[in-house]
């Protein structure tokens, strides 16, 4: 487990909304958390931001896509900016202690553990960013 450290890069402030469910949405979302093992709380912050990317990309249009040299030129090279880029996500899992995500994104080497973990949650290949990490 990687120690605490003061970073210049700071978790993001969190903010809070108020939904109104009816009791069988509750109930499913409760369902569907528990089958996660995670909070319902974590389970919405993870269907918005899957919500918010999804449209994200329906509203792109062909002149603002940026051609392939450009979008590999500006790939993260480092696990660091990797996690920087990606925070929100990440952070929103809640798979990666918060302590871990600050520290790798001010350049600490990720653990085998966490570096699977953000392989999964960011669908990328474990093979790719063991790379980047053994650079």
């Amino acid at each position: 487990m990687m120690g605490q450290r003061s970073s210049c890069f700071l978790m993001p402030s969190r903010w809070r909304v108020a939904v109104y469910l009816n009791e069988e949405m509750q109930k499913a979302l409760e369902q569907w958390a528990g089958e996660e093992n995670r909070s319902v709380s974590n389970l919405a912050a993870t269907i918005l931001m899957n919500a918010i990317k999804e449209r994200q990309e329906k509203i792109k249009t062909p002149e603002s896509t940026k051609d392939s040299e450009i979008e590999k030129a500006l790939e993260p090279r480092t696990i660091a900016q990797l996690v920087k880029e990606n925070f929100y996500q990440l952070f929103g899992d809640g798979k990666i202690n918060p302590e871990n995500l600050e520290a790798i994104a001010s350049g600490e080497k990720p653990s085998n553990a966490d570096l699977v973990r953000i392989a999964r949650i960011l669908n990328i290949k474990e093979e790719d960013l063991l790379a980047m990490r053994d650079r």
